[in-house]
């Protein structure tokens, strides 16, 4: 994400909302302040419970633990795919295997 990240700002009463002119969105946590509540579109409240407040946008723990499985399961998906591609003569060589043991089994070779 590039531009803004955190805000920071001091208030002179606690208690009394403050309106942030800035898109909600839940990955919005605050310090100092309980919220914020998203009150539209583009704006959000926060209440103050210190003359400090800030607000950061993060991630959250299963945010981050939904992106390392899916980052798992892609390296998993390409490296199976790599190693799973079949020889352009594979098909003839396991042709050829089947032929030579039904071969051997009926010249009694195995003792039969």
């Amino acid at each position: 994400m590039s531009g803004l990240q955190s805000i920071s700002f001091h208030v002179s009463q606690i208690g009394v909302p403050v309106l942030v002119k800035i898109s909600y969105f839940p990955r919005w946590h605050a310090t100092g302040a309980t919220g914020p509540y998203r009150v539209s579109p583009n704006l959000m409240v926060v209440i103050p419970t210190s003359k400090n407040v800030s607000m950061n946008y993060g991630s959250t723990p299963m945010l981050t633990l939904g992106n390392i499985i899916t980052d798992l399961t892609s390296l998993g998906r390409c490296r199976g795919a790599l190693h799973l591609r079949p020889t352009p003569d594979a098909g003839a060589v396991a042709s050829q295997a089947w032929t030579t043991s039904q071969s051997e089994a009926s010249t009694g070779e195995y003792g039969f």
